[in-house]
């Protein structure tokens, strides 16, 4: 049986999948970035953080490519350098 991954994403983090984005939590809170989000991207809302988690490592896997943190552009499964330091919303 395969272990499980420890969470890397939190409430409110979005990720950045090559032109798409994931944001994880309430998705009322999403409206500004989906405005905004880029041509022909996809936004997916992930309600949980394992959620999230699903999502980037499922794209990853598929792509070969990179999620990277909307804010600190810290690659995804690299840990945070300020536990705080990461409320994202675009």
């Amino acid at each position: 049986m395969r272990r499980a991954s420890p969470l890397v994403c939190r409430n409110g983090d979005w990720w950045l999948l090559g032109r798409h984005r994931v944001v994880c939590g309430d998705p009322a809170g999403t409206a500004a970035g989906l405005l905004c989000g880029e041509e022909n991207g996809v936004v997916v809302l992930a309600a949980t953080p394992a959620a999230a988690d699903g999502v980037i490592r499922s794209w990853q896997e598929r792509t070969g490519g990179t999620a990277r943190h909307a804010t600190s552009g810290r690659e995804f499964g690299e840990p945070p350098t300020d536990t705080g330091a990461e409320p994202d919303h675009g």
